[in-house]
Order: C-alpha cells, then structure tokens, then sequence
C-alpha cells in the first residue's frame, strides 16, 4: 500500500506542477486574452511569444497525461481494480462518487491535447481557441486535482 501512496503523490505534485507553469504562462499572455488567429500569428513571431506557446502546449500534454495516471493511482489506491479499466470507465467511476469530472469534460480535454499543439500556418484560429478553452477549463481541473487530493487520505 506504501507505493500506491508514494505513486498518488508523485503524481499528484507532477499535476500541481504543470498546472503552476500552465497558469504562468496564461498570465503572461493576459494582455491578449482572449487569443485570436491573428494574436497567435505575432505571437509565434517572437522569441518569448514562441516559447510561451510551446510551454502552454508542452505543459497541458505533459498535465492532461499525468492526470490520466493520478487518476489511475488514486482508485488504485482505494483498493480498485484498475489494471483492465479503461479511462472512460476510471473517469466515469470518479464522477459517480462525486467528483468534478465526467465523460464529457474529460473527452472535451483530450480533444484540447490535439487542437493545442497544431503548428501549421492554417491552424492559428484553432490554437487559439484552443488556449482560450485552456484558461476557461483550468479552474476546473484544479478543483479536480484538489478533490482527488483530499479524497486520497
């Protein structure tokens, strides 16, 4: 049971620090909120506007990823048998206890994961509302995060 909890931390704090850099870098493109194709446009022409966009892109695949294995981690911390569920079934489980997941906003994240990380010329608009998405479902997933935390003890 010791490294069910050691694995629940590890990625529980891998969350938390992914979604701390996320919410960074949303600020610093606070001015430009909400994103447009064309906001998108300069920002990819410069250093700092790329590499902003990189980490939001970089960072919501690394967060989206881990969240699928905290998720994981925490009913196989509560003695469920995980192994064979698939995350629809693990996302599912977590909404019928209560927490602030379901299937839709869990489909509605993974969609996100591709639109984020378009790098085409065509494709600004998508990124763009892609990142607006982004800011608007953080809270959302922070009170996911927080909830599987305090359910964990």
């Amino acid at each position: 049971m010791k490294d069910a909890h050691a694995r629940f931390r590890f990625y529980s704090e891998a969350c938390q620090r992914h979604l701390a850099v996320l919410e960074r870098n949303l600020r610093r493109l606070a001015d430009h909120l909400p994103l447009t194709a064309e906001t998108v446009d300069a920002l990819l022409g410069t250093d700092e506007g790329l590499w902003i966009l990189d980490q939001i892109a970089y960072r919501y695949l690394k967060l989206q990823d881990t969240l699928g294995k905290l998720v994981r981690a925490f009913f196989a911390l509560k003695g469920e048998a995980v192994e064979q569920m698939t995350m629809i079934d693990l996302i599912n489980l977590a909404a019928k206890l209560g927490h602030p997941m379901d299937e839709a906003l869990w489909m509605k994240l993974r969609a996100l994961r591709n639109e984020i990380t378009h790098d085409y010329p065509g494709s600004r608009a998508e990124v763009a509302q892609a990142v607006n998405q982004l800011a608007a479902l953080l809270p959302k997933i922070q009170a996911f995060l927080e909830r599987l935390r305090r359910d964990a003890v």
